[in-house]
């Protein structure tokens, strides 16, 4: 009986290992340790963020998990590009992690040699089973693109066809616009995603992110999911839509024939809707009914409230491929939006998958957007409050109530092609300050402005030249100093309350001083003051006086004004004094020779 009972405990043991096993997670690791690793990024090498990275990154894996670590170009000097094409190396094999062992591998590493993408990943695919029942997954960090003439994307394709359940996610570190076109569509090929890192902080968020998601347990069939649901036919019958959601429909839908859903959406929201095919597409005969084949086509469409068409996407026989619409909903695009599933191209099997996301993109710690307009403005407090700006959302403007004196306000924004300016109103419209920031990625600053009077005044601040998308941080600091600690790379401190209003012992004689040298100064929303009578000063001494408060820009323009106007005139009185004179002497010359000549000619004869 004893044995019996062994037997059948030892079977179950046995049984949840292999069940274990075949749901388990395998990640490896690609670490791009080429020559260009040693350049700077955010200040410090590329190898060495990596290394930071990684290590933050290992800390947080929980143990057991599978992993493994490949190296490329980390042995053979780029001189000897036939060798150096060929250096990949599994530095840690698959195993339940052993953090320190893998730290010290990572450590170890020196860039030297060229950029092998391809030929890495079809090494890597010896390090999987194909068709094995698990979460396959490669992570990849490289700096660059392909420099031995391999085609990874095509690689990457070539994996899933051989049968491999394996996602590749990538994350390209400082790199440029032709090396993230390549990375990026490594990604796409197998339903993976790509991030952009530019420091140690922002690869590491990346790191976590894509270590979490590929630590999620796929079940066997894992190729058909999400909820089945049907659409309406049109848009009066257009089915509402959950957000958040994973979905394919419950039919195969024909060429040009959608399902119609809808959102509500607002202001300070950004709407992505996603579609990604699996390994299968149809063909639907006249009679309906239909046959699988190995070419997956699938679309999406996002039509706006007015049921006109904002953008759409279409995969054209792709297998496991993704492509997503991103929309920020404009200032005046409050309403219901309207999803189409459906190709234009060819049938679309049920079994692709889509998705609609909603993510808050609001100003200020509120629920709603920061208006282009004072009517639409946001009410805040001095302090450090964070916000948003993007193409259909370029202006924020803000109402808040300032005490007299010298203030100072900063903007930061988190894009570095975004360029920021900064306006500052009073209550009755007039333009105090104006500056814009000297360069895309900069801090645009405002000081050396003086407030008149206690009250009511509207920032806007915008970006232009097309800016990206980007979140900045606002600083607003009445007083004209900084805030201890104040650090607008860091998250924001709560909105501190203005001290009490102090009336000031003597009215200033303008509504702002005049700008420090790093303000675009504005003459026409800001004259210069006129001197004033019964004060005591001279004309002359109060002009002098306003003269040397304006800035150098400001100084040569009034003296080029004030020294071309007399020359100018001078030169006028001259040119038609000459002209005048010209003309006089011209018409006694002429009346001489006449004269001259009626003398000389002999009378006729008679």
């Amino acid at each position: 009986m004893k044995k019996s009972i062994f037997k059948l405990f030892t079977f179950l043991v046995f049984f949840a290992s292999l069940a274990s096993a075949s749901a388990a997670s395998r990640i490896e690791y690609i670490l791009d340790v080429s020559g260009s690793m040693n350049a700077l990024a955010g200040g410090e090498k590329r190898i060495d963020a990596a290394k930071k990275s990684i290590t933050s990154m290992v800390q947080a894996i929980p143990d057991g998990t599978v992993v493994a670590l490949r190296f490329y170009s980390h042995r053979i000097a780029p001189s000897d590009k036939a060798g150096s094409c060929k250096d990949t190396e599994l530095v840690v094999p698959f195993g339940p992690i052993n953090k320190a062992q893998f730290l010290a591998v990572v450590n170890g590493a020196n860039p030297l040699g060229q950029t092998p993408i391809a030929y890495s990943l079809e090494q890597a695919a010896n390090d999987f089973q194909a068709g094995a029942d698990e979460a396959q997954s490669i992570i990849l960090v490289s700096d660059g693109e392909e420099s031995c003439g391999g085609d990874p994307v095509a690689v990457a394709k070539g994996l899933i066809a051989r049968g491999f359940k394996l996602k590749i996610n990538v994350i390209g570190m400082d790199v440029d616009a032709n090396a993230k076109n390549q990375l990026s569509a490594i990604a796409s090929a197998t339903g993976g995603q790509y991030f952009d890192a530019k420091d140690a902080a922002s690869l590491s968020a990346s790191l976590q992110k894509l270590t979490q998601e590929s630590l999620v347990i796929q079940k066997a069939g894992s190729s058909i999911y999400g909820e089945e649901i049907r659409g309406g036919d049109n848009y009066e019958t257009a089915v509402p839509l959950a957000v958040g959601k994973l979905f394919r429909l419950n039919h195969h839908q024909k060429q040009n024939q959608y399902d119609y859903f809808y959102i509500e959406a607002k202001p300070g929201q950004k709407i992505t809707a996603s579609i990604e095919t699996g390994e299968k597409g149809v063909t639907i005969k006249p009679d309906n009914t239909y046959e699988e084949n190995l070419n997956p086509y699938a679309g999406i469409s996002l039509q706006s409230p007015q049921k006109t068409s904002i953008k759409s996407e279409e995969i054209i026989g792709g297998k496991n491929d993704a492509k997503q619409i991103v929309y920020p909903v404009p200032v005046d695009g409050q309403g219901r939006y309207y999803i189409l599933v459906g190709s234009a191209y060819d049938n679309q099997n049920k079994d692709n998958r889509f998705k609609v996301d909603v993510a808050e993109l609001f100003d200020a710690g509120t629920k709603q957007d920061a208006g282009d307009t004072r009517d639409t403005a946001i009410t805040i407090q001095p302090g450090t409050i964070k916000g948003f700006l993007n193409p259909n959302d370029r202006i924020d403007t803000y109402r808040l109530t300032l005490p007299a004196g010298p203030l100072t306000i900063r903007a930061r924004p988190a894009s570095e092609k975004a360029t920021l300016k900064l306006e500052l109103f009073d209550s009755e419209g007039v333009q105090l300050a104006n500056v814009s920031a000297p360069n895309e990625g900069a801090v645009v600053k405002m000081e050396g402005v003086t407030l008149a009077k206690n009250g009511e005044y509207i920032l806007k601040l915008s970006g232009f030249y097309d800016p990206p998308e980007t979140e900045y941080t606002l600083e607003i600091i009445p007083g004209g100093g900084s805030t201890p600690g104040a650090d607008l790379g860091a998250p924001p401190a709560a909105p501190t309350t203005p001290a009490a209003p102090t009336t000031p012992a003597a009215p200033p004689p303008t509504t702002a001083t005049a700008p420090s040298s790093d303000t675009v100064y504005n003459p026409i929303s800001k004259p210069i003051p006129m001197p004033r009578a019964g004060t005591g000063t001279s004309n002359s001494d109060e002009i002098c006086q306003i003269f040397k408060q304006l800035p150098w820009l400001q100084k040569a323009k009034v003296l080029g004004l004030y020294s071309g106007i007399p020359l100018f005139a001078g030169w006028l009185i001259g040119w038609l004094w000459g002209y005048l004179k010209g003309r006089g002497s011209g018409k006694r010359w002429a009346a001489r020779q006449a004269a001259k000549q009626n003398t000389q000619t002999p009378p006729p004869k008679p």
